[in-house]
């Protein structure tokens, strides 16, 4: 099953323990000629109903390969654009904007979403949902999806940072089946043509391994600063017997 097929999954999961029954998934709304439907992936407009209550649901991942503010624009458009559909279709439905608890944690306490007069459009209006809740179906426990969207969101940061010389890109390699992520630089610097890899790491075992870093960034310490353990670190490119004299997992 696919990311964002699995996260859909996790709020349409949580929607019902907390007792709502979902009618539509996805909700389609046809107004002024014009017919809403979001379906890419998990990506996608759901209803749900709880005695007389009722509430349509935006999932998005921020998982994408773009970045959280373009992600982020993305969902404030479709957001604005179906709430106002809704007022005029179905105005006894609440519509809200599901997000990853890492994601409302870190990117959506960003001083630049308060500050921003767009965020008047949406207040407070967001559901919360864990990675990784009830998915053991996938034989994924919760800490390697909070694992695996931790080493994205954090690759996808570094990923910003274009080197100031040549005219290199910046890729990154993300295989969520096998656990593998890089950053990868390719281009021509001069006249000669780079393809390297600047970042690897892996999750093992339910540990971050960190096997390359030829940035300056302190991928251990960010990975800290989002949640994860130090015992769950491994700095795969020292030897074992130099693991055991750091604050960090040995393997």
């Amino acid at each position: 099953m696919a990311a964002k097929d699995r996260f859909h999954k996790v709020v349409k999961i949580s929607l019902t323990k907390d007792g709502w029954n979902v009618t539509h998934d996805p909700l389609q709304i046809k107004v002024g000629g014009v017919d809403m439907e979001i379906d890419l992936g998990a990506e996608r407009l759901l209803a749900a109903e709880r005695g007389n209550e009722k509430i349509a649901v935006e999932v998005k991942s921020f998982l994408a390969s773009a970045s959280a503010i373009s992600e982020f624009h993305t969902a404030l458009g479709q957001f604005i654009n179906y709430r106002a559909a809704l007022r005029r279709e179905d105005p006894d439905r609440i519509l809200y904007l599901a997000v990853p608890d890492l994601t409302y944690n870190s990117f959506f306490q960003l001083d630049f979403l308060f500050l921003n007069a767009t965020r008047k459009c949406c207040k407070t209006d967001y559901l919360r949902y864990s990675i990784g809740a009830d998915c053991t179906m996938e034989n994924l426990t919760d800490k390697l999806i909070s694992y695996q969207q931790i080493v994205q969101q954090l690759l996808m940061g570094y990923a910003q940072n274009k080197p100031a010389y040549g005219d290199i890109e910046v890729e990154t390699i993300f295989d969520t089946q096998r656990n593998h992520y890089q950053i990868m630089h390719l281009g021509w610097q001069h006249k000669r043509w780079i393809h390297q890899c600047v970042m690897h790491l892996d999750i093992r075992n339910e540990k971050v391994w960190i096997f390359y870093n030829s940035t300056e960034h302190d991928i251990a310490a960010d990975l800290v600063n989002l949640g994860v353990p130090k015992q769950d670190i491994v700095l795969g490119f020292h030897p074992p017997f130099m693991r055991e004299l750091s604050d960090y997992g040995v393997g």
